[in-house]
């Protein structure tokens, strides 16, 4: 009896040990996991911090980068003051940003399941500095690693896009940018660029708001009313990533001012003057020069030529040294775009001096091949000599009307009349001469 009582107090000690003992593992793995929460949402900062951070950057594309401070706050985020890096984006560009201040934040749950998942990578990594773990390449940072990140806030001062071969630079100055939705690659990723200044050479938006949606391998774009040539521009784009093509693209711009066309080109400059209105709509294409396809119109407003190679052409064809400095009230033109960049359009314009009509190719490297139906007005014809005049068709309104070719090039025009219009300036001309010479005799 004695010994059974005996047996049942060891038997009952070794339970309370072990229930001991198992909660104390249990107490202790809590206080682990708890400490290890409070440490997660604890931030982070120092040398090496900031050495983690830029091996990682290096890791993954970048050639050079640097940056003042870092914090991290291991299941919330991180934050970055005045980052630089410079890395090539593929074989054709490569990228430079300064930016002032980056923030990123992460989807604690996912962060979560990532590190469960990795946890004996993180473990051998971290505690036992186990060098024979690979670093996190390209593949697993875009697969994995960004698919943690729910929102992204930049503020810097400026982006370039760079061409190698070319050297042409895109740039962004004085920008915003915001993301947000978890996953950067998930089609739910959406974000915002504030910027003061989109710039393309000679060319820049300003004050543009661009809204952007990831959508798989695609891309869409929304600029809204950004100041463009002192006057407004919006663009609506969606973009095949892989392959690189246009899906859709549609182009507005309001009120553009041609003189600061012809000034940032370089040309025409006080040739030409007047307001303008765009619209264009790209079809489904590769993004090659020569493959693009679209319509559109444009619609000048208030303008003033002189002195432009089709005008003095068409001085030296006709006469009319007045026609040198020609006003007209609009000038609309429809035309679409065929692949080898070329514009077939239909131009019509109407004015106090020239009404007309010209269809025909256009080619982006200056080319023409126009056919032009024109009207100079009664109140212009008034003014003109009478053997002048009549060599001309007269018009129901009692103007007088001409047909030309123009073609050759926009610099170096040539243009000549029409059979139908050379036969009627013949007839007209000796029909005057006859009168006049008939007024003499009476």
């Amino acid at each position: 009896m004695m010994k059974s009582s005996i047996k049942q107090r060891k038997k009952s000690s070794f339970l309370f040990w072990g229930i001991l003992i198992v909660t104390g593992i249990v107490l202790l793995f809590l206080v682990v996991v708890a400490i290890g929460i409070y440490l997660g949402f604890q931030t982070h900062s120092g040398t090496q911090i900031n050495n983690q951070i830029t091996t990682l950057l290096k890791q993954t594309g970048a050639d050079s980068c640097s940056f003042i401070r870092a914090r991290l706050t291991p299941w919330r985020g991180l934050e970055v003051d005045s980052l630089y890096i410079y890395a090539p984006m593929n074989n054709e560009f490569h990228v430079k940003s300064h930016i002032d201040t980056l923030g990123i934040r992460y989807d604690s749950k996912k962060v979560l399941q990532y590190v469960y998942r990795h946890r004996k990578t993180i473990i051998q990594s971290a505690f036992f500095r186990d060098t024979s773990i690979a670093p996190v390449g390209n593949k697993v940072l875009v697969s994995e690693i960004l698919p943690l990140i729910d929102t992204i806030h930049a503020k810097g001062k400026t982006v370039e896009f760079t061409n190698r071969t070319t050297g042409e630079t895109y740039t962004i100055d004085m920008f915003v940018i915001n993301t947000t939705t978890s996953g950067l690659l998930n089609p739910q990723r959406s974000g915002q660029i504030e910027s003061e200044f989109l710039r393309y050479g000679k060319w820049s938006l300003q004050n543009a708001v661009t809204e952007f949606q990831l959508n798989g391998d695609s891309v869409s774009i929304n600029i809204k009313r950004a100041s463009f040539l002192r006057g407004y521009l919006t663009l609506d784009a969606w973009i095949g990533v892989s392959p690189l093509k246009i899906k859709n693209l549609d182009i507005m711009g309001d009120s553009l001012s041609i003189d600061e066309y012809c000034a940032i080109r370089g040309k025409y400059m006080g040739n030409i003057s007047g307001s303008a209105d765009l619209s264009m709509s790209f079809q489904s294409s590769p993004i090659l020069s020569d493959s693009l396809r679209g319509k559109g119109n444009l619609t000048m407003r208030n303008v003033l030529l002189r002195d432009l190679p089709v005008q003095k052409a068409l001085v030296n064809l006709i006469g009319f040294p007045q026609l040198a400095n020609t006003p007209f009230d609009s000038i609309r033109t429809d035309y679409t775009l065929q692949p080898v960049m070329q514009f077939k359009s239909v131009m019509k314009g109407t004015g106090p001096v020239l009404h007309f009509t010209s269809t025909g190719p256009i080619y982006l490297d200056g080319r023409l091949e126009q056919q032009i139906n024109g009207k100079l007005t009664k109140e212009f014809v008034e003014k003109l000599p009478g053997i002048i005049s009549e060599s001309m068709e007269k018009t129901p309104d009692n103007g007088r009307k001409f047909k030309c070719r123009i073609y050759g090039s926009i610099d170096r025009p040539k243009m000549s009349l029409s059979k139908e219009s050379l036969q009627k300036a013949f007839k007209g001309a000796f029909d005057s001469v006859r009168k006049s010479i008939e007024e003499v005799f009476k």
